[in-house]
């Protein structure tokens, strides 16, 4: 026997050093052939007991046979051989104390013991040579050489360090099951290591097995359980079978329809177009040239097939088999999955392809809705990631025909309100209300969508300010047409009921003791005049403020006379002179019951007369011949009875100067001038009225 030396056949042999780690099983083989060729049988030993899984007994043998030097004396190695050879293997007898010597391994590391393995023709090595002489005489030991032997001794040299299991043996492994033998080769060649050297060897196998498709279509189920990535590298480095390219291209569709969007290791909707893109190129099909009617056309053929129904990657029909128009639909619906990305939703490829295919109008627009509505409350949202969703959302709807029910004007009308609702205002005015080029949305959905959002922050305010949290963003919302572009009565009344708002939150107001007034209380209070009556209840010389408080009343009954998200009107519904006066009227009138409360004649006084009173003049000069009660709403109008109060009061001073009998100048004038407010009551009053005088009282105070 030849003996192997370390300068010919491998690394150079350094002193003996104790083996601190576990050995890999090619390192290990390579110290077996060390000590063999220096007849250390009793350390081989000890190496032998420590690896039971690399050293089986063909191992064994052929280390001996091959390695151990011919001058060596038979009966050093023959009790070895006779207990490998009875028992199979070597089993400890306690004997085999202390560390193996593993010096000679110690720098080598595990590419380097591989291929000096491999260089001295271990394992395997005579039956190769034997195989080599005489296979050019059977075919059929070629055969057995590339699909036995050949596999075995790439098992050793090169699966990949760390995969389950140790060596196995030419015998044992030709004994296995076809099945066992596929998985055995794809998870210690493919998984991890060579992938075009282990199909390779896998082909030789299942040729030799005469294996077919089924052998290959366990070749697809391994390739299934896979993570994409696995997948990815074998139709990257791989060409595919020979035999069965039918099943593998089918096997691959199936897989893209059952796969996600994001993996650890990389990206899959990447991976997936490079697959759809790798049967395409194999198969000869230009997906460039296949028209969108092609696809139509298919996808109504496939839906009323018979298996258009389940969407299992087994059993899906003409969307697994690779034509022109089935490649072309599965590109479109996975750079679907790619551009949903834009939305938070983690969409599969088979979603997207049930609603392509099964999606009603109202599905399609509530996964718009959703996406839209993911997107952590508006985090990321700026002009740029809205032109992403309107050009995502066009080739959804346009191309790919995952929203292919929505209207293109459906799709921008939702975007619109997200853009509002984010308070993206600026991108709302560049892209819907001044853009370059044709508009997306008519003026009118425009502004409704504006009027519809302005109402919404209104309505969720906490206060009425409009510098501050809702009322601000409404404000804002507004001013994206109002004034500059639209001047409509639904705006104006907006616009309004936001002034007036703003001007109560500067007023001590509350319906509930000690819980400030709600934008929405404000709008859906049944009479907004009568707040400002709250008002002059808590605030103290709030009637001073006569001009202010008539003006708030003004635009609450303006802003709230007609619901904000009804319908939007047409031009007019402004309020008439008339409405006008009659709610400065009741104003007035309450400053002045304010003012009498807080013992304040003079302002009264004044209030009635100039301004009460006038009122009503005006109201006789643009319809002289009409009666009084009709301008006064036949009894509901009431700020006459001001008036009334007015002329009946007596402060606390003149009180008590008319139980004395005492009349000053100033008591005088007051008596003057509490007379002619009376008489300006009588004027002002209704005509039923006049006959309550004598019951109220009235004429007794003066005498």
């Amino acid at each position: 026997m030849d003996q192997p030396t370390a300068t010919s056949k491998g690394p150079k042999i350094e002193e003996a050093a104790p083996a601190e780690e576990e050995l890999s099983s090619s390192r290990a083989l390579l110290l077996s052939l060390h000590f063999a060729s220096r007849c250390d049988i009793a350390t081989l030993r000890k190496l032998i007991v420590a690896y039971p899984a690399v050293f089986r007994r063909d191992v064994v043998l052929e280390v001996i046979l091959r390695f151990v030097p011919e001058s060596t004396a038979v009966g050093i190695y023959a009790g070895l051989v006779k207990e490998v050879v009875r028992e199979g293997g070597l089993l400890s007898d306690g004997g085999e104390g202390g560390k193996v010597d593993g010096g000679f391994v110690k720098d080598v590391n595990e590419a380097s013991a591989k291929k000096t393995l491999e260089g001295v023709g271990f394992p395997g090595g005579i039956v190769r040579e034997l195989v080599g002489e005489f296979g050019d005489d059977d075919g059929m030991l070629t055969e057995w050489g590339l699909g036995i032997l050949g596999v075995v001794e790439r098992l050793v040299f090169t699966a990949v360090e760390g995969t389950r299991g140790g060596l196995i043996g030419i015998e044992e492994f030709e004994n296995l099951d076809g099945r066992e033998g596929v998985s055995l080769i794809l998870d210690r060649m493919v998984r991890d290591g060579d992938v075009s050297d282990g199909m390779r060897v896998l082909a030789d196998y299942i040729r030799y097995k005469r294996g077919g498709k089924k052998f290959w279509g366990c070749v697809y189920e391994w390739m299934s359980r896979q993570e994409f990535g696995v997948l990815w590298r074998v139709v990257n480095e791989w060409d595919g079978p020979v035999e069965d390219g039918e099943g593998y291209f089918t096997m691959l569709m199936g897989r893209c329809y059952s796969s996600g969007g994001l993996s650890s290791g990389g990206d899959i909707v990447e991976w997936m177009l490079d697959v759809v893109y790798k049967i395409a190129g194999s198969v000869g099909v230009e997906l460039n040239h296949v028209g969108s009617q092609e696809v139509e056309e298919f996808v109504e053929r496939y839906l009323n097939s018979t298996g258009a129904g389940g969407g299992h990657e087994w059993d899906m029909g003409e969307l697994v088999v690779h034509t022109a128009p089935s490649l072309k639909l599965l590109e479109q619906l996975i750079a679907s999955v790619r551009m949903f990305r834009v939305f938070p939703l983690g969409l599969t490829v088979k979603e997207v392809m049930r609603m392509r295919f099964w999606g009603s109008k109202g599905d399609q627009l509530g996964l718009l809705k959703r996406g839209l509505g993911g997107n952590g409350g508006g985090k990321g949202r700026n002009e740029n990631w809205y032109k992403e969703v309107r050009s995502t959302c066009e080739y959804l709807r346009g191309t790919s025909g995952v929203f292919g029910r929505l209207e293109a004007g459906e799709v921008e009308v939702e975007v619109l309100r997200d853009m509002l609702a984010a308070g993206k205002f600026m991108a709302v005015t560049t892209t819907y209300v001044t853009p370059k080029g044709k508009p997306s949305l008519p003026p009118e959905v425009v502004e409704k969508a504006v009027i519809h959002t302005v109402g919404d922050f209104y309505d969720n305010a906490t206060n009425g300010n409009k510098m501050r949290g809702g009322m601000k963003n409404a404000s804002n919302a507004l001013a994206i047409l109002f004034p500059n572009h639209s001047k409509s009565v639904p705006l104006r009344r907006l616009s309004k009921l936001i002034e007036a708002t703003h001007a109560l939150s500067e007023y001590s107001l509350t319906l509930t003791p000690g819980v400030p007034l709600k934008p929405v209380q404000i709008r859906l209070f049944p009479d907004p005049v009568e707040l400002i009556s709250r008002v002059l209840q808590s605030n103290p010389k709030a009637y001073l403020q006569l001009n202010s408080l008539v003006k708030i009343a003004q635009d609450l009954v303006y802003g709230v006379s007609k619901p904000h998200h009804d319908e939007e009107e047409t031009e007019g519904g402004e309020m008439t002179k008339e409405e006008i006066a009659a709610v400065k009227r009741r104003v007035v009138g309450m400053c002045v019951e304010a003012a009498l409360a807080e013992d304040d004649f003079e302002t009264a006084f004044s209030y009635v007369v100039n301004k009460l009173v006038p009122g009503y003049q005006n109201l006789r000069a643009f319809s002289p011949t009409t009666p009084t009660t009709a301008f006064t709403g036949n009894n509901t109008d009431t700020a006459w009875q001001a008036a009334l109060q007015a002329g009946r009061y007596r402060s606390p001073t003149m009180l008590a100067e008319s139980m004395e009998g005492v009349a000053t100048a100033k008591g005088i004038e007051q008596v003057t001038k509490r007379m002619e407010v009376l008489s300006q009551a009588l004027v002002i009053c209704p005509g039923e009225a006049t006959a309550c005088w004598e019951t109220w009282g009235v004429g007794g105070e003066y005498d």
